[in-house]
């Protein structure tokens, strides 16, 4: 399991998505969580 996995479940972040493309995926909205410290990104 990665660390940084989207809340919303789309994809593990660092592994198929770049963080521009998460940010663009979320506009900001709708944030995730890294599942190790819990904050978000």
């Amino acid at each position: 399991e990665k660390p940084y996995e989207c809340i919303l479940k789309c994809k593990a972040f660092g592994n198929f998505y770049s963080l521009h493309d998460h940010e663009t995926i979320h506009r900001g909205v709708n944030l995730c969580e890294c599942k190790q410290c819990g904050k978000p990104f």
